[in-house]
């Protein structure tokens, strides 16, 4: 989704949360796109690093999410990389 918001910028096109979900493929990368679109603005200020770090915490967690439904019912072999995966993620979401 970044890669796609620095593209658009990079071609000078207006970055608002249509033209995103326009370019957007991933479903997950959509529905995020939406929920923030959706949620009330912050009252103060924040830095373009908080809204990054968000972006990022929003992505992992839809990760996350997906990994426990695999997790649910993993195909034979799978389940140790999965939870590789999810452990990886959690690290990753606590570092933010």
């Amino acid at each position: 989704m970044l890669t796609t918001a620095r593209r658009l910028l990079a071609e000078g096109r207006a970055l608002d949360a249509s033209t995103l979900l326009d370019q957007l493929g991933d479903e997950a990368e959509r529905r995020m796109v939406t929920e923030i679109a959706v949620e009330a603005a912050p009252e103060t200020g924040v830095s373009a690093a908080e809204c990054v770090r968000e972006l990022r915490r929003l992505e992992l967690e839809g990760r996350l999410q997906d990994l426990r439904r695999q997790l649910a019912a993993p195909q034979q072999g799978a389940e140790d990389a999965l939870l590789r995966e999810k452990i990886e993620i959690a690290r990753q979401i606590a570092g933010l």
